[in-house]
């Protein structure tokens, strides 16, 4: 009988498998997340002077500007441009730290990171993370609120519920609060944006942005009264990195090499 030189089958299917189970694995690779810092991110750089939280007493004007925010635009008609951004606690739980933010509808606020859109490389993914919620009791939920990804600072005005200067993208329309209208809780609202090579052309660094638009129940924009807002706390940016394709050829590689060093054992 002829002999084959050929290796037992288990030891090839060993090889295979060890090939297969690599494949598997580049095609699911991703870096881990990176956090990219937001500046005053949960809102506690200016404390409320009110020891009940409420609102009215931590309106901008009384506390003065927000650590490491702009206040992009103040569109409702019926309060001052300081009265529409405001920091407190009444009514409501807060995730993170001992206040949140509300803003009145017409009102946004945004900052700009300390990362360049030229420094990521095609196929990232930037992942932007805001807790929303609402009172138990007195405003209205201002239901085509959003948060974004801009190209340096925000600017412009809010046309239907959205900001047009710099804005990259954003979360879409916020209808209600993940944990409900009036609820008095907060809950984590994301979206993830994935780099196209047109966004390693931009100029700016990386920007978000928050902004309260919209009245429940209405279809216009909420800006004729004070009584139509939407909170916010712990804005989290983070990016995570696409191996390139010359660290998937070198790990192919390695499985290769592995694979050689065994069938010759």
């Amino acid at each position: 009988m002829k002999l084959s030189h050929h290796f037992p089958l288990p030891q090839k299917l060993t090889c295979v498998t060890v090939l297969a189970l690599g494949a598997f694995g580049l095609s699911n690779v991703t870096l881990q997340a990176q956090a990219i810092p937001i500046s005053n991110n949960s809102f506690e750089a200016q404390v409320n002077p009110d020891s009940g939280g409420a609102f009215n007493a931590g309106a901008f004007d009384d506390v003065g500007p927000w650590t490491g925010w702009t206040v992009i635009t103040t569109q409702n008609l019926n309060a001052s441009s300081g009265e529409q951004t405001a920091v407190g606690f009444k009514d409501l739980t807060p995730p993170d730290g001992s206040q949140v933010m509300s803003l009145m509808s017409g009102a946004s606020i945004g900052q700009v990171s300390g990362t360049a859109w030229s420094s990521l490389s095609v196929g990232d993914v930037l992942t932007l993370t805001v807790s929303v919620g609402d009172r138990t009791a007195g405003p209205s939920w201002s239901d085509q609120s959003f948060f974004g990804l801009t190209d340096g600072l925000a600017s412009g005005s809010l046309i239907d519920g959205t900001l047009r200067g710099n804005t990259v993208a954003n979360s879409g329309e916020i209808t209600a609060p993940p944990t409900g209208i009036d609820s008095g809780t907060f809950g984590d609202m994301s979206f993830n944006y994935t780099i196209v090579a047109a966004d390693l052309l931009r100029s700016g660094n990386i920007g978000v942005v928050v902004a309260a638009y919209g009245q429940v129940g209405s279809t216009g924009g909420g800006t004729t009264s004070v009584a139509n807002q939407a909170f916010f706390d712990d804005v989290r940016l983070s990016v995570a990195a696409i191996p390139e394709p010359s660290t998937y050829a070198l790990l192919v590689g390695l499985l290769g090499i592995v694979c050689v060093i065994y069938r010759r054992r």
